[in-house]
């Protein structure tokens, strides 16, 4: 409901004047731009035709906007009436389309963009400069201009103008009422106690939105997606006997989505840009550099291990330091590839592969002089008393390796004489950690843990089996491998707890007394 005033005298032929306003908009889901305009001169002097309005749209003020311009007819001192005060001629009304159209044409054209390409379209002339962009409006410029006079022929007398001009209620129309819909879908299948599978899809589309979205936070894009996982016990093929423990994971999902707009000209139709190409080679290029995808795929092996199984009536065996029940292996691989406008591939390959040790026992005590007969003394406690474990009580070893493997390559969208090269961002570590437990005696333990990190280091840029340098580059990974790789870091440590047998001696059993010694080491690369 807001107006606004721009007077101006002495302007000269071609000039303008104009007041604008910094924002930041979506217009992409209205249809039309309308403004009333009033314009009147000092006195009556002021023909129709004499001045004109500008409304100009877009990311900056000079170098990429659309405008619109339409010339204003005269009203007289002393009208009254509404039709007029705001006569309909001088009544900016014009669908976006028009400026997307405009834009299209100019494009097809191979027109210099930083020229101003004019059409003439609804009762007024549309100019495009630039690459303007509905999508993000940062900038709205309301102004007057004198028109320029062009030719001898021209009715355009050339002299500087004096008048004034009204424009009131600014207002988007015709708001996209189009509604989107989406659907959710889940199906989970149980194969009788080998697996479960489970297919889960999704899909939705332009438009699509809850309640509470307003108009420009709506979906601009139709989205499908499905995800597939599954767990299987494949320890099930085995007899029951056998005890073997071995979960498989894998999973793969696909996600994929298809703009509205063409994201390299975002107030432009997918379909309007892919109209415009000829063949169909460059409509599918077009369609896949604008399409947001994203795959993944992973396997799991998680602790497969054997137990052991005591058969009905078989007497229990003793525990061994070499049983493969001490054994846990995990593997697990998981790869994503992703593309989308910024992005020709970025590829992810992500492998982790662990082998765990670990024993655990009740180690023998045993009690030297506990049958020799000492005299009836509590003193002679302390040596009755005397005790030591034969072995550890628990040793366990733990060695897993991660290997991390990124290549991306970035699109080429400004320069197309510019080689864009892909990046590789590689790691691969070797953590390898053990741990011993021994209660020398009963008030006597100690506890040694060493953790270490190694890298196995590659070489530079891809590992492609169609790489003429392929064998080296393989070879020299290997060499590190076996090498057990290049340590980084290393920590140790070592701890021992006594408890002092104060209790075995009558005058002092009263008190107790605990100690504890701690040693670290450390060192890094």
């Amino acid at each position: 409901e807001q107006s606004l005033v721009l007077k101006v005298c002495d302007l000269k032929d071609g000039d303008s004047r104009a007041t604008y306003k910094t924002t930041d908009l979506d217009l992409r889901n209205y249809k039309r731009i309308k403004m009333f305009v009033h314009a009147e001169g000092e006195t009556d002097n002021l023909k129709d035709g004499d001045l004109s309005c500008f409304l100009r749209l877009g990311t900056d003020f000079t170098s990429n906007y659309y405008e619109y311009e339409i010339s204003l007819s005269s009203t007289a001192h002393g009208a009254s009436s509404a039709n007029e005060i705001w006569p309909s001629e001088n009544e900016i009304d014009i669908a976006f389309e028009i400026f997307q159209q405009a834009k299209q044409d100019r494009n097809y054209n191979n027109s210099d963009v930083s020229t101003p390409y004019l059409k003439y379209a609804s009762e007024g002339i549309v100019t495009v400069v630039g690459n303007p962009n509905l999508a993000q409006v940062k900038t709205i410029m309301i102004g007057v201009r004198n028109p320029k006079k062009k030719t001898m022929e021209d009715t355009d007398d050339g002299l500087p103008k004096c008048g004034q001009i009204w424009v009131n209620e600014l207002r988007l129309t015709e708001f996209d009422e189009k509604g989107g819909w989406a659907a959710n879908s889940r199906v989970t299948a149980r194969l009788a106690d080998f697996g479960n599978v489970t297919l889960s899809a999704n899909m939705s589309t332009v438009g699509f939105g809850s309640i509470e979205k307003k108009v420009n936070e709506r979906q601009k894009y139709n989205n499908y997606q499905y995800d597939f996982s599954s767990t299987f016990d494949l320890g099930r093929f085995f007899s029951e006997d056998f005890g073997l423990k071995a979960p498989m994971y894998i999973g793969r999902s696909q996600s994929i989505q298809n703009p509205q707009y063409n994201p390299l000209d975002p107030d432009i139709l997918l379909t309007s840009s892919l109209k415009a190409l000829d063949s169909k080679v460059e409509k599918d290029s077009l369609k896949n550099i604008t399409q947001d995808y994203v795959q993944r795929k992973s396997i799991n092996f998680t602790n497969v291990r054997k137990t052991k199984v005591q058969r009905k009536g078989e007497i229990q065996k003793k525990q061994k330091i070499y049983d493969v029940e001490n054994f846990t292996i995990s593997y697990s691989k998981n790869e994503t590839y992703i593309r989308n406008i910024n992005t020709e591939y970025n590829r992810t390959v992500n492998y982790r592969g662990a082998l765990t040790f670990n024993y655990n026992t009740q180690p023998k005590n045993i009690k030297p002089f506990s049958k020799i007969k000492f005299p009836k003394s509590p003193y002679f406690r302390l040596i009755k008393d005397f005790n030591f474990n034969t072995m550890p009580k628990s040793i366990s070893f733990r060695t897993d390796i991660d290997r991390n493997y990124n290549e991306t390559k970035l699109r080429n969208l400004s320069n197309s004489n510019m080689l864009i090269f892909p990046t590789y961002n590689k790691f691969f570590n070797w953590n390898r950690s053990y741990d011993i437990k021994y209660d020398l005696m009963r008030t006597l333990k100690l506890d040694f843990t060493v953790n270490q990190k190694a890298n196995i280091d590659e070489p530079a840029g891809k590992i492609d089996r169609l790489d003429p340098f392929y064998k080296e580059k393989m070879d020299t990974i290997w060499n590190n491998f076996w090498n057990f790789g290049r340590a980084t870091t290393y920590h140790q440590a070592f701890a021992m707890n006594y408890q002092l047998p104060l209790n075995k001696i009558p005058i002092i059993n009263f008190i107790s007394l605990n100690t504890r010694y701690n040693a670290n080491y450390d060192w890094t690369v």
